[in-house]
């Protein structure tokens, strides 16, 4: 989880799936799929800022059930 933890991490990561995931879906379908990578780094950035969020709040409800 500490990979995410900076928002600038995640953006470098996102950027890059998405467009390793534009640039199969163009290979793998022979041009007759185009996507915009913008979109698809946009989305995985949300899903990772998400998954990042419910892991604070998570370890944040637990550390206040121990007390």
């Amino acid at each position: 989880m500490s990979l995410i933890k900076k928002w600038w991490v995640r953006l470098m990561v996102s950027v890059l799936l998405g467009g390793i995931v534009a640039e199969a879906l163009v290979v793998s379908t022979d041009g007759k799929i185009n996507t915009n990578a913008f979109f698809l780094a946009l989305g995985i950035y949300l899903v990772l800022g998400l998954i990042y969020g419910l892991h604070i709040r998570k370890h944040k409800n637990q550390s206040s059930n121990k007390r």
